[in-house]
């Protein structure tokens, strides 16, 4: 595994799990107040294609912690008024 890997690991486990919602609440609304909203706009159907349409094909299982927090997550980036 390389260096960048590694770091990455890291920080993905940083935030992980429900007890770091709100650091990565945090992180979601800095990045969004710095996107345009053609941005956004991009952002909003890549998130519904690419996660939320993977739940009902099964990619994604919402019956375990880490699937339900990535559609949380993502639920919260798309209702975000930012």
């Amino acid at each position: 595994m390389d260096r960048f890997s590694q770091e990455s690991d890291k920080f993905s486990s940083f935030l992980e799990g429900p007890g770091q919602e709100k650091k990565r609440f945090e992180i979601y609304h800095f990045l969004l107040n710095h996107l345009t909203e053609e941005q956004k706009f991009q952002l909003s159907v890549k998130l519904c294609v690419e996660t939320l349409h993977s739940v009902p094909d099964g990619a994604i299982d919402i019956g375990v912690k880490n699937g339900s927090a990535v559609v949380s997550d993502t639920l919260h980036i798309l209702s975000s008024n930012v």
